[in-house]
């Protein structure tokens, strides 16, 4: 698909792999949305993006209002990558329920929800794409990130039925999984990794640039992104 001027909506754009999405797709010269439970986050990013062809949204993408409410304002939409996810590391027998609860909230219903709010727009374009992000902890499980894994093999399987469901339609699903980044998005958890050979944001980000960017009729249906 040519990105030029290709309207592009990227969930939790703010920070980590969303903003360096965003980044990446405005150098294509795409018309780009992005959207963050955080006004500052989103006012900032917006700020370093500094782009007449970026619009923002505040929108919690497990709430299904909010999302339908954000969608009402996107006119056309030929894109949409289903970034948006919070990860948690902990054994079963000591992992907060309430925290359980909001990894599910917004690492499968988010992609759910945004997804189904945004697939009539997308049917209305001759070609579009719908990008579900989830990582190699869906297609491959790891101890004590046993409910992180859950969340991510539930998108693989969402996907996976997508691209059967609509198959007949003019929309590409594709599924992204990569190994982990070099980003503040394990940090938040607590733990200390060694990140040394993690991948880059901007790294994943072009990757991503040139699976969208592909020429009729090629394309992408699964890509495993790994680290060395």
């Amino acid at each position: 698909m040519n990105l030029t001027n290709k309207t592009i909506l990227i969930t939790g754009g703010s920070e980590g792999l969303g903003f360096a999405l965003a980044k990446e797709l405005l150098s294509h010269n795409s018309e780009v949305i992005i959207c963050g439970r955080n006004s500052e986050k989103l006012n900032d990013a917006s700020k370093k993006l500094n782009s007449n062809k970026l619009r923002t949204f505040v929108c919690d993408v497990s709430d299904y209002n909010q999302v339908q409410m954000m969608v009402k304002n996107i006119t056309n939409l030929d894109i949409l990558i289903n970034n948006a996810g919070i990860f948690m590391e902990s054994p079963i027998e000591s992992s907060n329920p309430a925290e359980i609860s909001n990894v599910i909230n917004v690492n499968v219903k988010g992609v759910i929800y945004v997804a189904k709010a945004c697939i009539p727009l997308l049917k209305r374009r001759k070609e579009s794409y719908l990008l579900n992000i989830s990582s190699t902890k869906g297609v491959e499980g790891e101890a004590n990130l046993s409910v992180y894994s859950a969340s991510k093999f539930a998108v693989q399987g969402f996907t996976e039925s997508l691209q059967l469901e609509l198959k007949e339609t003019n929309i590409k699903v594709f599924g992204f999984y990569p190994a982990s980044m070099d980003t503040t998005f394990h940090l938040k958890t607590g733990v200390v990794r060694d990140r040394s050979n993690w991948m880059t944001v901007e790294e994943v980000a072009e990757v991503i640039g040139f699976a969208l960017s592909r020429p009729d009729p090629m394309m992408f249906d699964k890509l495993v992104l790994r680290n060395k």
